[in-house]
């Protein structure tokens, strides 16, 4: 721009210099000007939140591995608990005076932090010496990892007023390979085998105080596996024992992957059981007295700290149709299971 002083004759022109306008950000009618500290701001935000993501999947994977995997697996991803929190204090105190004693206090305070979470997370517990067995840790029979399948789970179970079957899992085929979960219609609690030849082979036993537990949450194992030329079927509730059943051949268990199968109902999508589900596993394989063990100590902690549940009426049901992934689906909303908090006073 160019200028005439008011003390300067009318010709005589001199230049003036105006500055540049500053760069700003503009989202509709919201305008802010961009400076080299508000930049800074956005990319650490933009820094900082994978770093989060990052320390909050180690949490959930320290989380679901202590108890069941071994105590080296859940330590690995509290560590990368650890590294993600750093990653965050790190990136925080870029341009910050005495940055370097920050990180190292930020450090030693996060690394107390992760070793109390370490303590306080319950562990698996040590395997035991031949001569040393402890009738308390487990009560029942030997139980051995061997192929085939085993759910477990915790559950609760609604009384539901209807003449039918009530099925609360059923994985195979309809007419042959099948593996079903369900209460008879005369309310008798039963995990079945159908096998090649079209026989049923059921593990039974009674609702109520002195077997399967009504109208609270408990811990439900059931698992079909292969003995050599012989084929193992067992129920647990809460860790113990209540039915098993020999079979004297070997069941043809690729039939009974768990894609195709239904949580809620049968095959077909009827005659669904009222139940409510925490925690769901299922398995390749039945798991042997250790890692029975380890499961239920998880479990029974995820039982008193875990307050979101998914509830089945008897006509909400959902299918595990992606191999290898394993998600159960539902599209139909008529059908879809409903998510849901436990109240307070639940």
């Amino acid at each position: 721009m160019w200028t005439r002083p008011k003390d300067s004759p009318e010709k005589s022109i001199v230049p003036e210099v105006i500055p540049p306008p500053s760069p700003f950000l503009r989202i509709g009618s919201w305008t802010a000007p961009i400076t080299r500290k508000s930049a800074g701001r956005v990319l650490k935000a933009i820094l900082i939140l994978p770093c989060a993501e990052f320390a909050k999947w180690g949490l959930q994977n320290f989380f679901t591995l202590r108890g069941i995997v071994n105590l080296l697996a859940s330590r690995i991803n509290l560590a990368f608990v650890w590294i993600g929190l750093f990653a965050i204090v790190w990136i925080l105190t870029f341009g910050v005076k005495r940055k370097v004693l920050i990180r190292v206090c930020g450090g030693v305070l996060l690394l107390l932090a992760v070793y109390g979470l370490d303590v306080w997370a319950p562990k698996p517990n040590p395997p035991l010496s031949n001569a040393a067995q402890s009738t308390n840790s487990v009560p029942n029979p030997t139980h051995k990892s061997l192929p085939g399948m085993s759910l477990h789970m915790i559950i609760r179970i609604h009384n539901l007023a209807v003449n039918r079957r009530k099925y609360l899992f059923d994985f195979g085929r309809e007419k042959a390979g099948r593996l079903s979960i369900y209460i008879s219609s005369d309310n008798i609690f039963t995990f079945g085998f159908l096998d090649a030849e079209g026989e049923f082979h059921p593990v039974q036993i009674p609702l109520g105080s002195n077997g399967v537990p009504l109208n609270e949450f408990f811990y439900l194992s059931c698992g079909l596996g292969l003995n050599g030329q012989t084929t193992e079927m067992i129920m647990l509730i809460d860790g113990e024992q209540k039915g098993a059943l020999e079979l004297p051949f070997r069941v043809d268990v690729g039939l009974l992957d768990v894609p195709g199968g239904v949580v809620g109902a049968d095959l077909s999508g009827q005659n669904g059981a009222k139940i409510d589900i925490k925690e769901f596993f299922a398995y390749s394989k039945t798991l042997d007295d250790k890692d029975l063990d380890g499961l239920r100590n998880y479990l029974k902690m995820r039982l008193n700290t875990v307050h979101q549940y998914v509830e089945f009426n008897g006509d909400q049901w959902m299918r595990v149709n992606q191999v290898g992934r394993r998600n159960a689906t539902q599209k139909n909303k008529k059908h879809q299971p409903i998510y849901r908090i436990e109240s307070a006073t639940s």
